[in-house]
């Protein structure tokens, strides 16, 4: 994820992780998708204060939904848990007034989440626009993302990926080769040859003519 100039980290992240949960519900074909990005050109400043502080409510969201036509609300909200991140989701089914699903996902990164989030969105939508009639597409309202939850993780970036990759390359080659060809040359080429021409030429030729050609003529002129 990239801060992008003029905001702040947690506005960065909120729209980050709400465009990523947008393209989740867009993947499916009879969605017509809204963002409050959007809604924010057509609406006061005081309608905007309602729909920043509206978040999980029913009624809020039911209210919000009623005036824009949509069927199907998404809204979630980060939290900064341990190491990692925790992202709440959930989807409201305007018709029905009830829930229409929640999941929690959790990751060390925010791109970590996110590869999750655009499956989990297209996971709430799908069921609730399969029934809709052809040609006719389904509006799903997609909330931003509260971030305010991992302001301080954001605000502070988790140096946690860099212990990995230096402790990998640095202690397997260098307890290999030290072992390795050390050992093996040594021991081979000096026992090997040391003991192999000592042992076999100086017991051989002098054991063999020594006792032939004294033995032989001493015993024959004599007798």
């Amino acid at each position: 994820m990239m801060i992008v100039a003029g905001t702040t980290p947690v506005e960065t992240a909120s729209r980050y992780l709400t465009g990523v949960a947008a393209e989740g519900a867009a993947a499916e074909e009879r969605a017509d998708v809204l963002t409050s990005a959007d809604l924010r050109t057509a609406l006061d400043l005081e309608a905007q204060k309602q729909l920043s502080a509206c978040g999980e409510a029913s009624s809020c969201m039911a209210e919000i939904a009623a005036a824009l036509d949509a069927e199907v609300v998404v809204s979630g909200s980060l939290l900064s848990v341990g190491n990692g991140f925790t992202l709440q989701m959930a989807a409201y089914d305007v018709k029905r007034a009830s829930s229409a699903g929640r999941r929690t996902l959790r990751g060390p990164t925010l791109d970590a989440l996110a590869a999750e989030l655009e499956q989990t969105t297209r996971a709430f939508v799908a069921p609730l626009t399969a029934g809709a009639a052809p040609g006719r597409k389904v509006r799903v309202l997609v909330l931003d993302v509260d971030t305010t939850g991992a302001a301080p993780a954001l605000a502070s970036p988790r140096p946690s990926p860099a212990p990995s990759p230096a402790a990998s390359p640095a202690a397997s080659p260098a307890a290999s080769p030290a072992a390795s060809p050390a050992a093996s040359p040594a021991a081979s080429p000096a026992a090997s040859p040391a003991a192999s021409p000592a042992a076999s030429p100086a017991a051989s030729p002098a054991a063999s003519p020594a006792a032939s050609p004294a033995a032989s003529p001493a015993a024959s002129p004599a007798a």
